[in-house]
């Protein structure tokens, strides 16, 4: 099992803060979210990192000034062992892409949960847009997940949808 440690900034913090708001996993862990992210980055081209790179650049330049995070001196995780390997590969293509002679922890992990993030996003817009049901037939469990996936993507186009909901909810208490 390898542990990685590093000096993290408002950077990691920041990255954290809007994983957290989004992940759907219960491993809530920064080794959860490292481990995901991992997994998330295995299949990533040379051309990917550097879209990555440049993304981050604009991510510390516009994100980060939207929001107050506490930013912990130190951040610490443990590799699941069947990853370690992703791992190696996932570094060397970095250093290979971003033509670097060494790769450093605090902007590795900057660079894997950035596209952990921007994986979690993609998910979170598409959640439901395959999985339509042929027949009007909904069961409870679908309905409620339909009515939180609703609420959670909070998006402006659903904000009818929302007051609808709540209206039948208020007239059905009656």
């Amino acid at each position: 099992m390898i542990k990685k440690s590093w000096k993290s900034n408002e950077c990691h913090a920041g990255l954290e803060y809007f994983i957290d708001e989004i992940d759907p996993h219960q491993d809530t862990s920064r080794s959860g979210k490292v481990n995901r992210a991992i997994v998330k980055a295995k299949n990533l081209s040379d051309d990917d990192w550097k879209k990555l790179m440049k993304e981050l650049k604009l991510f510390k330049k516009n994100e980060l000034s939207q929001i107050d995070v506490q930013t912990p001196t130190a951040m610490q995780v443990k590799i699941e062992e069947e990853l370690e390997s992703d791992l190696e590969i996932i570094e060397e293509n970095i250093k290979r892409a971003l033509e670097l002679k060494t790769l450093q922890t605090q902007f590795e992990i900057q660079l894997l949960w950035l596209n952990y993030l921007n994986c979690l996003k993609e998910e979170t817009m598409n959640v439901g847009e395959s999985s339509k049901p042929k027949d009007k037939n909904l069961t409870g469990p679908d309905i409620v997940k339909k009515i939180v996936q609703i609420i959670l993507l909070n998006r402006d186009k659903d904000k009818k949808v929302i007051e609808k909901i709540k209206n039948i909810l208020l007239e059905w208490e009656e």
